[in-house]
């Protein structure tokens, strides 16, 4: 097995070309599956909504528009976070979630499994005590959030590994630009930002930064690194920031273990016409599509909606973090209908 990783470099990038990489990379894989990691100094400001969240529900939009900051996606599911100058984006794609490691994965554990390349780069880094991953979406360190973590996947099966660093700024949506009501569990956030300068003895580069985390994926998983020859490009995604919700009726959003999530559902006659999926969870783009498709011409009861949710998330590639059960999706489609 070869067991080279193509590292690309993006310095100076913003956060919209850094979202629009991810996607570019994830598409490579299709054609070009040697795995390939990137590591982007971030620039500029803006706001990165998780792929699947409604901007509508998850940012105050006055707040929003008094700000001035760009609104973009990630490729990867999650909640919204700050992207710009102080931060470091990553993106490790493989053709398959097992292609540097020893054995078969779930979908379900492509981030458990990749991101301890980039907890031991964040050791080297100058997180001395400790990068720490829990299961959650993010990475922490002396009990605070360091970065953030997502993932996305293709049905052919290659999948992109996803994490934004706070090298010298926060990651930390301002609480007034927070659109979300008060979570009934306090822990639903995670601990309190950090970043890698609060951690470090002493001042590391940017590019010293990239050079440890290289070194923890080579070291973690037994790699050769070496610089990629061409770069990757950037690609485009929906579905767009503000969406067009004319004729929907609306779930209201409901608590999940890493945020919210509701459904946004236009019925006629009991039965499905058009169905949206929103919230934090995280889960490949192309299952979500899945769902939104599949459930067109449902009747509107929970057994039938529920066993055709199962079915899709029992499908090669499918998986989903950050909720308690997959009932969560014929529950929302009901209460958006009204009938919960």
């Amino acid at each position: 097995m070869d067991r080279t990783l193509l590292v690309e470099i993006a310095s100076d990038c913003s956060p919209e070309t850094f979202v629009g990489l991810g996607a570019g990379l994830l598409d490579r894989m299709r054609s070009d599956p040697r795995p390939r990691l990137l590591l982007a100094g971030l620039s500029g400001e803006a706001i990165l909504l998780g792929r699947h969240q409604r901007a509508a529900s998850a940012l105050d939009r006055q707040s929003w528009e008094k700000s001035g900051l760009p609104v973009y996606r990630r490729p990867g599911g999650g909640r919204a976070l700050l992207a710009g100058e102080g931060r470091l984006g990553l993106y490790l794609a493989l053709p398959r979630p097992d292609a540097i490691l020893d054995s078969p994965i779930p979908t379900d554990r492509v981030i458990n499994r990749h991101v301890r390349g980039l907890l031991a780069g964040l050791v080297r880094a100058g997180a001395a005590s400790g990068a720490h991953y829990f299961g959650r979406d993010f990475v922490s360190s002396e009990s605070r959030q360091l970065a953030r973590l997502s993932q996305d996947g293709l049905p052919e099966g290659p999948v992109l590994f996803e994490a934004v660093v706070a090298v010298t700024e926060s990651l930390e949506l301002p609480a007034a630009l927070r659109g979300y009501p008060v979570h009934s569990d306090p822990r639903a956030d995670g601990p309190p930002p950090v970043t890698l300068d609060e951690l470090w003895k002493e001042p590391r580069p940017l590019s010293a930064v990239m050079e440890a985390i290289v070194a923890g994926y080579e070291r973690t998983y037994g790699l050769r690194a070496e610089p990629a020859s061409d770069a990757t490009p950037a690609a485009d995604f929906g579905p767009p920031v503000w969406e067009d919700e004319e004729g929907f009726e609306t779930s209201g959003v409901a608590d999940i273990p890493i945020g919210f999530a509701e459904a946004l559902l236009r019925h006629a006659d009991d039965r499905v016409v058009e169905v949206r999926f929103r919230g934090d969870f995280i889960a490949p783009a192309f299952v979500v599509r899945a769902l939104e498709q599949e459930l067109v011409g449902l009747p509107l009861a929970f057994a039938s909606l529920g066993e055709r949710v199962d079915g899709i998330f029992r499908r090669e590639g499918a998986g989903i973090l950050g909720v308690r059960g997959l009932r969560i999706f014929p529950d929302a489609i009901l209460a958006a209908a009204g009938k919960h």
